[in-house]
């Protein structure tokens, strides 16, 4: 599923697991580790690649990270991690594989970071964090602080905030926004090493309920819908650009209130001739904001917008709309100030 659709899936493994008929040794040594690797990208010339051409499917397996088990310490990582290293040198794909540890925000001991520092691999060795609603930058930034000098990565792998309701839709936001900026406001110089943040979960059985119900966009044998913090996601890719610029928010431009409760981020195009602006307002009442415009752009904006007046609102199979974003023009040139509805996520684009 994940070759036909273009994904390079996260595949997760058991940490360590005891001898089976199968595997007198057991499935997670170092050596049978390094045989998966093998076998998802070696050619026809390796033991395991030619295994996967006889399995019918001479085209590699796109996957690029392994988690090594989850939710765990194990302490097979740094001798699994050495082996499917040498594995990925043997058959020239050197540095190209993630290894993620799985003890949720927490990094090995002593002597195993050291061993894991020594293969040579730097942030390709991750730290897998899982929280609640957000802070997966905060938390990483504190993890390197911990341990200097050494090159590990990390990743936010699950954002497990147990609701898909307006709440979750400022939430993911105010968190988006966060790691954006991660790029400009890095204390460490950790950006380079944080490499993704996922939503958990993207989708979800309608009706279906394990206190865990967290989707983004749900489902039915009919339908698909997204809730409302699935628009925040959908937002963001419309008009997606990799250029982090600086935005800065003034307590006084904006009301009173605490920065907390609102969060902006900025983003350039590679031609530099579009800026769009994302700006998530947290609290329950509209805000005057005031701003300054960038030199050389278009007063002229179009405007993306969402909002929900109850925090626990979702979007209904009768209604997969209901919470929605809404799009308009803004001359922000005839305004003094642009009012943002309370719990609402606003994308701006400009243009020169």
């Amino acid at each position: 599923m994940c070759m036909a659709a273009d994904i390079y899936p996260v595949f997760t493994t058991s940490a360590q697991s005891g001898p089976s008929k199968e595997n007198p040794a057991g499935c997670c040594t170092p050596e049978y580790m390094a045989d998966l690797i093998e076998y998802t990208w070696g050619d026809s010339t390796t033991t395991w690649g030619k295994q996967r051409f006889d399995d019918g499917h001479p085209e590699p397996y796109k996957v690029q990270t392994f988690e090594l088990g989850n939710e765990q310490y194990n302490s097979n990582y740094p001798k699994q991690v050495a082996a499917m290293e040498a594995r990925a040198v043997k058959i020239g794909k050197p540095k190209f594989f993630y290894y993620m540890m799985p003890d949720n925000a927490k990094w090995l001991n002593a002597s195993q970071a050291a061993e894991v520092e020594a293969i040579g691999i730097g942030d390709h060795a991750v730290s897998d964090i899982h929280i609640g609603a957000g802070g997966g930058v905060e938390l990483a930034e504190k993890l390197f602080a911990k341990f200097p000098g050494k090159t590990f990565g990390a990743v936010n792998a699950e954002t497990n905030d147990a609701i898909s309701t307006v709440k979750r839709m400022i939430h993911e936001a105010s968190d988006l926004n966060d790691w954006f900026n991660s790029e400009l406001n890095s204390t460490t110089g950790a950006v380079s090493r944080l490499h993704f943040r996922t939503a958990s979960f993207c989708a979800e059985r309608s009706g279906h309920f394990d206190a865990f119900d967290q989707g983004i966009s749900f489902f039915l044998p009919n339908m698909t819908w997204l809730q409302p913090p699935g628009y925040v996601h959908k937002m963001i890719s419309d008009s997606w650009h990799a250029g982090a610029v600086e935005i800065t928010l003034a307590p006084l431009a904006m009301g009173t209130g605490a920065l907390s409760q609102y969060s902006a981020s900025a983003v350039l195009s590679d031609d530099k001739a579009t800026l769009v602006v994302r700006f998530a307002n947290s609290q329950p009442t509209p805000i005057a904001v005031t701003y300054t415009l960038p030199a050389g752009f278009s007063s002229v904006a179009s405007q993306l917008q969402i909002s929900g007046t109850d925090l626990n609102a979702q979007n209904s199979p009768g209604d997969p709309t209901a919470i929605s974003p809404q799009s308009s023009t803004l001359d922000f040139a005839s305004e003094a100030s642009v009012s943002v509805p309370g719990q609402s996520f606003t994308v701006w684009t400009l243009t020169k």
